[in-house]
């Protein structure tokens, strides 16, 4: 079980700023090679710039995934309070804890929130640095986008 914290800001322009803070519940079960999570996310109060307040998108998020000989399947969904429905499955394999390959597809709807793609995307790990990369495509209003990734575990 687990609570997370943030404080949201955004700026439209130099007279719209806006910020709130905001929190999600999480919990989670593993056993072996597979594990679940539930969650509450973007639980909080509107974001004001000013001219009166706007939510933001609170989701109710129920995920799964099950590893097994290096490969590790993945399924999501998420509810949107507002009624909008997003879900995306995935695949990575592990080569030897260095080398990461993935593949994906996320189902969205282009009016309410992101809309369907498929991804592709690999990742390498040394000494607790991360470097990931994704490919985004099938999507008309993405377009073909590219995203970078750099972390650090401890």
């Amino acid at each position: 079980v687990g609570i997370n914290g943030r404080y949201a800001s955004s700026s439209i322009s130099e007279s719209m700023k806006g910020s709130t803070f905001v929190a999600d519940v999480t919990a989670s079960y593993y056993k072996g090679d597979f594990n679940a999570s539930l969650g509450i996310c973007n639980l909080g109060p509107s974001i004001n710039y000013g001219a009166g307040g706007y939510k933001l998108p609170s989701l109710a998020r129920a995920g799964a995934a099950y590893s097994i000989a290096g490969l590790t399947a993945s399924l999501e969904a998420d509810c949107f309070f507002s009624g909008a429905f997003n879900a995306a499955l995935g695949l990575e394999y592990n080569l030897s804890g260095i080398a990461f390959l993935r593949a994906g597809y996320h189902y969205g709807n282009n009016s309410n929130t992101l809309p369907s793609f498929a991804s592709a995307g690999l990742g390498i790990k040394l000494s607790g640095f991360e470097l990931n990369a994704a490919y985004l495509f099938g999507s008309e209003s993405l377009g073909s986008t590219m995203m970078f990734g750099l972390g650090y575990s401890f």
